[in-house]
């Protein structure tokens, strides 16, 4: 087994190797890439679980995703050669070559990599190996390899963008498809912006017909929600609107959240669609923070100047909850309060600032990839509620979710026109130096569950589970700007929870390195929203130069609030009962449930000796190696212990609950005189 496994730790190289070849050697033809481009995400998805599994040795795992992906995707060349790495790993040779083969005629044509994969070492003396890649060697030198794809610029010339399979091809390093249009120079474009009878329509056409605003030709309006709630062609003469070839229509890759495709243009989109129904009911913003890899494809969105709106629905006061759902705050989207509907005042709020902007300083923000975060900054300084440059340091700037009376288009533009691009700070990308780590045997039921929620470059999000009062992280930041002259420096504030429970402590005079500690905090009433009760400790971080600032980038951690928890004044953990109490909503995909309450005990020396647990009338002791007690001496000290794991089930309404598992292994203590109550291990059986 122990061979099986290094072998299958080299399968993980040859993953890495082979990815990057194929990107290089496009081993589909020009015709098959164009059948089955669409399907494409879907099939990295599953790759990404196969690779995962690989990762931690879960072998089973990964070869019966594999199969289910060449038996779905017979024409996807890498499900079938790592197929043939993993069957070789377990010494089944003939599979292997099977898996080969198809790969061959799925489309495979580097015939360099077999023999430089030592994976495949133990086939290469086997005859059908051998005929296998004598065939591609004599392929290669007649010139019979297929041919890279031809990427086609759709150009746009009315005010539709067609995405098909002409314009768009797979990123192999992004892992996103990607469309690309060619659009006339804004010059020719109708010289009207928004065709709306108002002050605001009034001054955006004003300042284009001028040639002081730079309009919203080249700019796409990719709507998600099948025109439930868009908007309007003729409102909008200038905007180009997405449409989707019957082949992308079938993959859905015109409907919901976007985590499939970017743009080569300024995109603003929305879907006013949510999951209503069944036990993981969110907005498609709450989707997007909990699902794999779903913020990271937010941040490509934001860094390719792409911003979507979607409205809160039940994540966000509704009705008599009044309650804040969300898990973090990022500045990769705008979330609407309310329902369907909710979103259209914002999506004219973004096309507004990008219309707005001088037209050479909107080419320099696009060009730089700055546009989204141009826009955040640009819409949050814009709120009536923020009226003064302090204000934007503050949460009446960069909400969780914003109310449509906030919106002032007149001072958005304002804004937007004053831009300059040249003093703007790129957004500032956050990287974790250091941080607290859950306790081995305390906090052992969260390991399936961990911390992190996810980390991408601008926002750093965080379930707090530890038992410990306070988290503790250091961060390291960084706003890549080329062209600014002036010194970068990074300002830090707590936007939302208890300032005398939060520490930001500069660690450098520029502030990029800061250090983190947040005790812990129970739900509290929003400063911005008194009504509405968060459990979401957020923290932003801006670059800042002489002239100008950038949009936020976050740190959030958010606290549970299923749980009641009792600390001392030396911040000892005394209780923490998981018990469930009233109606408590908690989101299913984040935390689970742990039927029962824990009392902890410390010696004269404030160490942990262990804990008390009751489950409903059962109630059972453990010692601060989390093991339960079944033995003691005469004075109620354990001498033996049973190790316990936590196993993780989900109930019919989706919620996962853990339970603990007894192991065969056990402890025995020893203690030192009669004073002694924490005691050693003497022995593991």
């Amino acid at each position: 087994m122990r061979l099986v496994i290094l072998i299958l730790t080299r399968v993980l190289i040859a993953v890495c190797i082979f990815v990057h070849i194929a990107a290089i050697t496009s081993p589909l033809s020009a015709n098959e890439a164009r059948q089955n481009l669409f399907e494409m995400p879907e099939v990295s998805s599953h790759m990404q679980r196969a690779i995962a599994a690989l990762k931690v040795r879960n072998i089973g795992l990964a070869q019966n995703t594999l199969e289910g992906i060449a038996k779905k995707y017979p024409w996807y060349v890498e499900a079938h050669y790592i197929l043939a790495t993993l069957y070789t790993a377990q010494n089944k040779p003939d599979q292997a070559i099977t898996s080969l083969n198809k790969a061959v005629e799925a489309g495979f044509t580097n015939h360099q990599l077999l023999y430089k994969d030592n994976n495949l070492k133990p086939l290469r003396d086997r005859p059908d190996f051998q005929s296998l890649a004598e065939g591609l060697i004599q392929k290669s030198a007649t010139g019979q390899t297929s041919s890279e794809t031809e990427i086609k610029v759709f150009p746009v010339r009315g005010d539709t963008a067609l995405i098909s399979t002409d314009n768009t091809h797979w990123d192999g390093k992004l892992l996103t498809l990607r469309s690309y249009f060619k659009f006339n120079d804004r010059r020719a474009a109708n010289s009207t912006v928004q065709n709306i009878k108002d002050p605001i329509a009034s001054q955006l056409n004003s300042l284009f017909q001028r040639g002081l605003a730079a309009g919203n030709t080249g700019d796409i309006y990719d709507n998600r929600d099948h025109r439930h709630s868009s908007l309007h062609k003729k409102q909008y003469p200038q905007l180009t609107f997405s449409a989707y070839s019957e082949k992308a229509k079938a993959q859905q890759l015109d409907y919901g959240l976007n985590t499939k495709i970017l743009f080569n243009s300024p995109t603003i989109g929305n879907s006013s669609t949510a999951i209503t129904g069944g036990p993981f009911w969110r907005s498609q913003a709450r989707l997007s923070y909990t699902i794999p890899n779903g913020p990271q494809h937010l941040f490509l969105q934001y860094l390719n100047n792409h911003i979507y709106v979607f409205p809160s629905v039940r994540d966000y006061d509704y009705q008599e909850g009044k309650q804040d759902y969300l898990p973090t705050n990022t500045p990769y989207l705008i979330i609407s309060k309310g329902k369907s509907g909710s979103d259209r005042p914002f999506l004219r709020a973004v096309a507004t600032i990008l219309a707005a902007f001088k037209p050479d300083d909107k080419d320099e923000l696009i060009k730089t990839n700055r546009l989204a975060s141009a826009v955040q900054t640009v819409f949050r300084k814009g709120l009536k509620s923020v009226q003064s440059d302090a204000d934007y340091f503050t949460s009446k700037a960069h909400k969780v979710v914003y109310e449509k009376s906030d919106i002032d288009l007149l001072k958005m533009i304002k804004i937007a026109n004053d831009f300059d691009a040249s003093t703007f700070p790129a957004p500032v990308q956050m990287r974790v130096i250091e941080e607290s780590k859950l306790k081995p045997g305390i906090d052992d039921f969260t390991r399936a569950l961990p911390e992190q929620l996810f980390n991408s470059p601008s926002t750093i999000a965080r379930i707090v589970r530890g038992t410990a009062y306070e988290k503790t992280m250091s961060l390291e930041v960084r706003s890549v700007t080329p062209g600014i002259a002036e010194d970068i420096t990074y300002k830090w504030v707590l936007l939302q929870g208890d300032p005398k429970k939060v520490s930001i402590k500069p660690l450098t005079a520029s502030g990029n390195k800061v250090e983190i500690r947040s005790k812990w905090q129970k739900p509290f009433k929003l400063s911005h929203d008194p009504e509405v009760t968060s459990s979401r400790v957020e923290i932003a971080v801006f670059a800042t130069t002489k002239n100008n600032v950038s949009a936020p980038s976050f740190l959030t951690l958010l606290y549970p609030r299923n749980e009641n928890r009792e600390y001392n004044a030396q911040g000892r953990l005394l209780s923490l009962d998981h018990r469930p109490t009233g109606k408590t909503y908690v989101d299913p995909q984040i935390f689970s449930k742990r039927n029962w309450k824990d009392e902890y005990r410390y010696d004269a020396k404030g160490r942990l000796i262990g804990w008390t647990r009751t489950k409903g009338t059962k109630v059972s002791e453990f010692t601060y190696h989390g093991a339960l007690v079944l033995e003691k001496d005469s004075q109620g000290r354990a001498t033996r212990a049973q190790r316990v794991a936590y196993e993780y089930s989900r109930a019919s309404n989706g919620q996962t609950e853990a339970q603990e598992k007894l192991l065969n292994a056990y402890l025995n203590y020893e203690y030192v005189n009669d004073t002694d109550q924490r005691g050693i291990i003497t022995k593991k059986e």
